[in-house]
């Protein structure tokens, strides 16, 4: 793969968003350092054959089938980001002229689009647009501007049309399970970094990389390493055949921070820790203590590899959350704060800490226990009901609790989890014994090792390609292991769960087992060194963030560490060190159908916001999805792809700090 060709309708400057950096656990303007909240929609099609997002082949308005035109529309809803999955398999193919025929639309049209229909369109008038190209063949050819060439030219282009509209990109590695040319890229570390670096290098020779796109583009390394049974594990080397997640996470990361020094930012997912209810992209609890409890693959290795790197202050944390009904799992109210703070939560307020004359110890940054009628109960030494939000009006406690991380979530509806509530050392939230970690009804459960799946829900081939249709079942309900009746039932493999597909084309994914168990005899990557990059400024401004204390305010009055020994005993001393994280929720959603699903969104939304307020910055997000045919969600257009889904936008506006130009 060779840096991008010449194409001939390169896009205008436009209006580029300032640059980003990281500032502890807040994403900030560069220039003023005020926090920046990322506001994004996940719009998919550039992970297929399609090679360019997706329903530009939707025909009728301009407004719903033209690039450009659904390019502002986003702008003016608000969303001041987009995350664009793409795949390696597709950067060196020719992508499909993308032309349609389309009506264009008065300017009346569009502003009653983009504004919320209980409302009287305003008399204000539409900001102005960036800037305009001609549409090749006449104002009713949609998209006859696209360049012609690679599908990694396809890719930049609209990566620099994105940031000219004053939009982040989040540049998402999407691999497909089901693509043997995508799981050949990760078949070792040293080939996955050379992949990536590939792709960087053309990102990098941009026209105006270093003024218009450098700091606006997050590098999100692998979306959902669940989804290519890849998890947590100590560190391996390069050539290694099937490395882990952390030896994965760390070879890119350590090539494309050489390439740019000053000019990465990137986002990773977690993985390997289901029986802690969480799911595809979550997964960063490193307390030994709940790791020990609950079974869960040990992100350690990667975090006491990572904060020794001159890049800890350039990692963004992704996690997916999703509600009841593509998780089969009931985690509502204080349940769910609980599960969130302390599988990723708790990285952003408190930090991952370390004695740096104990290496090998594990720092635990929790507020003191407290005795008895805690919000909730969990695995000691984890953080504490004081460091979780609030439980709502009426919401119930376990008596006994000391610590909030939940317990293994619940069976089928109804059935309580092993010490079930009320009792010490289990995990309750709500009024109703067992209720608020049960699971759904026919969901499965994750008590006895049964990991929750993804509604295998899958668009059509024809909704891909202008049929303007999305077809195929969705399914809803996780398959037990060993549950080979059901999975008969199903055309399924006994034993195997059945995955969820978003679209991707016409390729087929596999059905996903258990995460792929990482080896412990691996011995740690050498990693390839920054040579000379590491020399530049900005790599020796990083390196003395990284080897600096975290700030005053991050621990406690006097300085204490908390070393956890298994058992959740704490021993003070002086001389902790803590990095903290920004978050950003790289995907979440929902089709706002369900009861569960409702809530479950607004108890999200109340975690959220309650997180931002301790960190005292917006958190990130990206919701699922632009597209019509997600099989999750849901889009933000409807099925036809010609009207918004003002259900979903309202909830963004109302809960989650989304401005569409009329407020």
């Amino acid at each position: 793969m060779s840096a991008p060709s010449r194409w001939p309708r390169a896009p205008p400057r436009g209006s580029p968003p300032p640059r980003l950096r990281l500032d502890g656990p807040r994403i900030v303007d560069a220039s003023s350092g005020q926090p920046v909240g990322l506001k994004a929609m996940n719009w998919f099609g550039l992970n297929t054959d399609q090679m360019a997002p997706d329903g530009l082949w939707a025909g009728g308005s301009d407004t719903a089938t033209d690039f450009l035109e659904i390019v502002y529309q986003i702008k003016l809803l608000g969303f001041n980001a987009v995350r664009l999955p793409f795949r390696f398999q597709d950067l060196g193919k020719t992508a499909p002229d993308k032309t349609r025929r389309c009506k264009n639309s008065p300017e009346w049209v569009l502003k009653r689009r983009v504004t919320d229909p209980r409302l009287i369109p305003i008399q204000r008038q539409l900001p102005p647009r960036p800037f305009a190209l001609q549409r090749q063949g006449g104002e009713g050819a949609c998209n006859s501007y696209l360049p012609a060439g690679t599908g990694l030219d396809r890719l930049l282009w609209t990566m620099q049309v994105m940031n000219s509209h004053g939009l982040y990109v989040i540049l998402d590695y999407h691999g497909s399970s089901g693509a043997t040319l995508e799981m050949d890229s990760v078949a070792t570390a040293e080939r996955f970094a050379s992949k990536w670096a590939e792709v960087w290098r053309a990102v990098a020779c941009v026209p105006g990389f270093a003024s218009d796109v450098a700091g606006r583009v997050v590098i999100d390394i692998l979306n959902e390493p669940d989804m290519l049974k890849l998890t947590w594990g100590p560190l391996q080397p390069l050539k290694q055949p099937s490395p882990n997640w952390a030896t994965l996470a760390i070879a890119a990361m350590d090539t494309l921070y050489a390439q740019t020094p000053g000019d990465v930012i990137f986002m990773i997912s977690g993985t390997g820790q289901t029986k802690f209810g969480t799911n595809w992209g979550n997964g960063f609890v490193t307390n030994p203590a709940t790791l020990a409890q609950y079974q869960l693959a040990d992100p350690n290795p990667f975090f006491r590899e990572l904060i020794r790197k001159p890049y800890v202050n350039r990692v963004v944390l992704g996690p997916h959350c999703y509600p009841p009904t593509i998780t089969g799992l009931t985690f509502l109210g204080s349940t769910l704060w609980n599960q969130l703070t302390n599988s990723v939560g708790y990285l952003q307020t408190k930090g991952y800490c370390w004695d740096p004359d104990n290496p090998g110890a594990f720092a635990v940054r929790t507020a003191p226990p407290r005795r008895g009628g805690g919000a909730g109960a969990g695995t000691a030494g984890t953080m504490t009901a004081a460091a979780a939000p609030p439980r709502p009006p009426g919401a119930g406690a376990a008596a006994g609790g000391n610590a909030t991380a939940p317990a293994p979530v619940g069976t089928a509806a109804g059935a309580q989890a092993p010490g079930g509530a009320g009792s010490s050392g289990s995990s309750s939230s709500g009024g109703s014994s067992g209720a608020a970690s049960s699971g759904k009804a026919g969901a499965g459960a994750l008590g006895s090792g049964v990991k929750p799946v993804k509604a295998a829900g899958r668009d059509g081939q024809g909704a891909l390609h202008g049929h303007g249709e999305a077809h195929g079942s969705v399914k809803r309900a996780a398959k037990r292991h060993g549950d080979a009746e059901a999975a008969a039932e199903e055309g399924e493999e006994p034993g195997e769960h059945r995955r969820r597909r978003r679209a991707r084309g016409a390729e087929e994914e596999e059905d996903g087992g258990s995460a792929a168990e990482a080896s412990n005899e691996a011995s740690p990557a050498a990693g390839p060194a920054p040579a000379a990059a590491a020399a530049a400024p900005a790599a020796a401004a990083d390196t003395a963030a990284a080897a600096a204390p975290v700030d005053a305010d991050a621990l406690p009055a006097p300085q204490r560490r908390l070393l956890s020994d298994g058992d959740g005993d704490e021993v003070a001393a002086a001389g902790v060190q803590c990095v903290r994280f920004p978050i950003v929720i790289g995907e979440f959603g929902s089709f706002f159908e369900q009861p569960n699903d409702v809530q479950w969104m607004s108890d999200f939304a109340t975690w959220l916001a309650n997180q931002q307020s301790a960190v005292g910055a917006p958190i990130g997000w990206a919701f699922w999805a632009y597209n019509a045919n997600s099989g999750d969600t849901g889009g933000i257009v409807n099925g036809n792809w010609q009207t918004l889904m003002w259900v979903k936008l309202r909830f963004l506006v109302d809960r989650m700090g989304l401005r569409p130009w009329y407020l």
